[in-house]
């Protein structure tokens, strides 16, 4: 029997003070739940399996804790030198006034942007009645302190600024105001039902629950734009609501109308796991749902308007479900099968190709998505009656083109041989004015060796890769793992030119060639304006 070990893929690094000195006993924390301490080296290397963090969160103590962001691509990493300087201290004191009652407090790394979700670090238990405790160890930056009450609503967060070595006084005075709301369904009250608000502009969330009545009575401490979450069916995906709330008098009204549906083969038997997308447009605004069937194929999405709704359905076994548009409430979707095709994605040297998107197209439209397994297999369902294309996309490397003749045209059934070329080149385009000025923002339209790379294999590349197919601020637009090829180029604007495009993508010649060698390929294009 052969067995095949595949290599792990690290995340590395050292961790040295501001002088350069290693740090030994440094604790590198990842998924909240996993940590190793560094050696008198300072040098660490971490195996995440499937679970890739966002980031990692170094600390040591009398140094200033440092959240590390990833990349989210899975792929060898080495962060190099990461250097903690002198901690800073919080003194947080909460003026308590007549909320005697135990509190909790969380600290988080703001981020680099307003609407980032803040990392928390660092959490205290203060005890009924106590109103002070020291957060040691942060680093320089910007912080999120959360303060939690036992009331679901009893949450409000500050902003702190520290410097290396600092120590700030953060100070909270609970607001003392009521929220009254009161939750309906048509006109019925939505009665028992746990309701999450999810405040947009602090990032926390509390759950409350509503009374015989439908109504919510609770304290609120900081008021804000909330995400208001009501799941009234258990097996529905919740109802979304955005609502103002700062307390007093509160109605929040959802529509009393489910939609429900059941996805099957073509033989009536149920579908489990499908994703089933909804789409609605009302009042000139567009909801996008998602749901996962459950063991007998069934969904639900509830509180929906009275209006048309679009409805697709995928399933990794199955075609692409149609698109389709309803005012029903109980809806039944059939997926075909297809004539399902094995493949054997490996390496040019025969090592198995894991986690690579494989995508079934006919024309620029996905008929069939699927990844392979740690053995480098997959199964993709492929139209019974045409032609297709299957476009691989590992999570390193190049990406491979295979065009597939209709089944009835097929003289073999065994599995399809894939061999993934070397990235083994890169290529960068640089889109300039007349006058030398780059510009961002320009999207590409790429035909690579004769086949068109559609808008959808364009995206996935991008997930799975990190490719871009559109200028940066300095107007250049890089692919750094590609193979050897032809690469011809389109360059567009928006969605409508490049629907344009890929009408008369096989009469018109590109107006970029690049012939693209092993190694680095530049070129410089400049445009004229329009």
């Amino acid at each position: 029997m052969l067995t095949i070990l595949l290599a792990a893929i690290l995340i590395r690094g050292e961790v040295h003070d501001a002088a350069g000195a290693p740090i030994g006993g440094a604790r590198i924390t990842w998924n909240d739940t996993h940590s190793l301490t560094t050696p008198a080296n300072g040098a660490f290397a971490i195996d995440p399996g499937d679970a890739w963090p966002r980031d990692l969160v170094v600390s040591a103590k009398g140094f200033g804790t440092r959240v590390i962001a990833l990349s989210p691509l899975h792929t060898a990493t080495s962060l190099g030198d990461i250097t903690l300087t002198r901690g800073a201290t919080l003194r947080v004191h909460v003026v308590r006034g007549a909320e005697k009652r135990p509190l909790d407090i969380a600290v988080g790394f703001a981020g680099n942007d307003d609407d980032d979700e803040p990392r928390w670090v660092v959490r205290r238990h203060l005890d009924a009645g106590v109103s002070d405790t020291a957060i040691p160890d942060l680093g320089r930056g910007a912080w999120i302190v959360l303060f939690r009450g036992p009331e679901p609503l009893q949450r409000a967060t500050m902003k702190a600024v520290v410097a290396e070595g600092d120590t700030r006084v953060v100070e909270f005075t609970p607001k003392r105001r009521l929220l009254h709301a009161r939750i309906l369904a048509g006109a019925a009250a939505v009665k028992d039902t746990e309701v999450r608000f999810g405040n947009l502009d602090e990032h926390w969330d509390g759950v409350a629950k509503t009374d015989a009545n439908g109504a919510i009575d609770t304290p609120l401490w900081d008021g804000g734009t909330f995400e208001v979450s009501v799941r009234r069916i258990a097996s529905a995906t919740p109802v979304l609501r955005i609502a103002d709330l700062h307390g007093g008098d509160v109605t929040i009204a959802i529509p009393d109308r489910t939609l429900r549906g059941t996805v099957v083969d073509l033989h009536g038997q149920p579908v489990a796991g499908a994703t089933v997308h909804l789409g609605t447009t009302s009042g000139g605004r567009r909801t996008n749902l998602r749901a996962l069937t459950g063991a007998h194929g069934t969904f639900a999405f509830d509180g929906m308007e009275d209006v048309e709704q679009e409805i697709r359905v995928f399933s990794p076994s199955f075609l692409t479900g149609e698109t389709f548009h309803t005012r029903e409430t109980n809806v039944r979707v059939t997926l075909d099968e297809g004539y399902p095709r094995e493949l054997v994605v490996k390496s040019r040297d025969g090592e198995p190709v894991a986690g690579a998107e494989v995508l079934c197209m006919s024309g620029n439209v996905m008929r069939a998505r699927t990844i392979t397994g740690d053995d480098g297999r997959a199964t993709v369902p492929t139209p019974s009656n045409e032609a297709s294309v299957l476009f691989i996309v590992p999570r390193e490397g190049s990406f491979v083109v295979h065009r597939l003749r209709a089944p009835v045209d097929e003289t073999s059934t065994a599995p399809i041989a894939i061999a993934v070329p070397p990235a083994s080149a890169s290529l960068r385009v640089d889109a300039l004015t007349t006058k030398g000025s780059p510009i961002d923002g320009l999207s590409f339209l790429m035909r690579v060796n004769g086949e068109t790379i559609p808008p959808l294999v364009a995206e996935t590349m991008g997930k799975l890769q990190g490719v871009t197919f559109s200028t940066a601020r300095d107007g250049s637009a890089r692919f750094d793992a590609v193979a050897p090829g032809i690469y011809e180029l389109w360059p567009y604007n928006n969605e409508g030119e490049v629907e344009a495009l890929l009408e008369t993508i096989g009469i018109a010649a590109a107006p970029i060639n690049i012939n693209v060698t092993t190694g680095e390929n530049r070129a410089a294009i400049r445009f004229r304006s329009r």
